[in-house]
């Protein structure tokens, strides 16, 4: 299974099927995540190719309260294998659907 897959699956497990790359569909009921590949950092060897790859990855998981939203962030944090670490953790609120959002960068290897 490569990380994206991986990832996916811990997302539908947290907050259910509702996951999305980058957007979700308009009127998607909450909770819902979504993510973002920010960067993929290949380890490169003298000969051949890359042999793994870095990546840091933009969660954000959605709800209409905060409480609910960090609630379901903490869950995602808590169910991350030894593989996977936080890098980054801030939230907010969308002004135009106002719902709340917890955002995690997440970093991980795939080798």
């Amino acid at each position: 299974m490569n990380r994206l897959t991986e990832l996916v699956a811990m997302l539908q497990a947290v907050v259910g099927e509702h996951v999305y790359p980058e957007v979700a569909p308009e009127g998607t009921p909450t909770p819902y995540a979504t993510w973002q590949v920010i960067s993929e950092v290949p380890e490169n060897r003298l000969a051949g190719g890359a042999c793994a790859w870095t990546f840091r990855i933009q969660v954000n998981v959605w709800a209409e309260r905060f409480a609910e939203a960090r609630s379901f962030a903490d869950a995602l944090v808590n169910v991350l294998p030894v593989a996977w670490c936080v890098s980054m953790r801030s939230s907010d609120r969308d002004e135009e659907t106002t719902l709340y959002r917890q955002v995690l960068v997440l970093m991980t290897l795939d080798v």
